[in-house]
């Protein structure tokens, strides 16, 4: 706050420090004379976008969230709120609005560790010699997780195809984003 007062005392110390450009400099200038400068003013609005918003629905990527703000959709709640959503979003997408919210969420680790129960118990059922590991954020026991890695083992891919129907007839599965050879 003091070199704001003395313009000549901050272009002083300015220039006196090593491997600060001119860019750089401006910056500075404007946070000390301002409180902010537009570098960080754009990133931050563009944080609070709607475009930000739409590319956390899972299947929007960054051409469809382009046009769904170009079609005036200002939130998550706009989408919800169309009757003719239909025609904007496709099947995977509409269900990734469904489930906006839950996918945001996080999953406390004593959570997982209560799925893993399950879902371990639920494989033996299907194919007794496969094996279930969960993976990612879980692993490194980080305290919540974004999403529920596995890694399944089985003898052949039947033994993945008959756990994943196992989950969606016990009712574990509500729905299906995704069914491929890796999803």
């Amino acid at each position: 706050k003091r070199l704001t007062k003395d313009s000549e005392l901050t272009e002083d110390i300015l220039g006196k420090i090593q491997g600060i450009g001119a860019g750089t400099r401006e910056k500075i200038r404007s946070i000390l004379e301002s409180g902010t400068c537009s570098a960080y003013e754009k990133i931050k609005s563009a944080e609070t976008s709607p475009k930000t918003d739409f590319l956390k629905i899972h299947g929007v990527g960054v051409q469809c969230a382009n046009k769904l703000v170009k079609a005036g959709f200002k939130s998550v709640g706009d989408l919800r709120n169309c009757a003719t959503i239909s025609e904007h979003l496709n099947d995977v997408q509409m269900l990734g609005l469904k489930y906006y919210d839950d996918i945001l969420e996080r999953i406390p680790y004593s959570e997982i560790q209560d799925h893993e129960v399950f879902l371990k118990e639920c494989l033996k059922r299907v194919d007794s010699s496969a094996e279930l590991t969960i993976a990612g954020s879980y692993r490194r026991k980080s305290p919540t997780s974004g999403d529920i890695d596995l890694l399944v083992k089985g003898q052949s891919r039947k033994t993945y195809e008959h756990f994943i129907d196992a989950l969606i007839e016990s009712g574990y599965l509500k729905d299906t984003l995704a069914r491929g050879q890796k999803k």
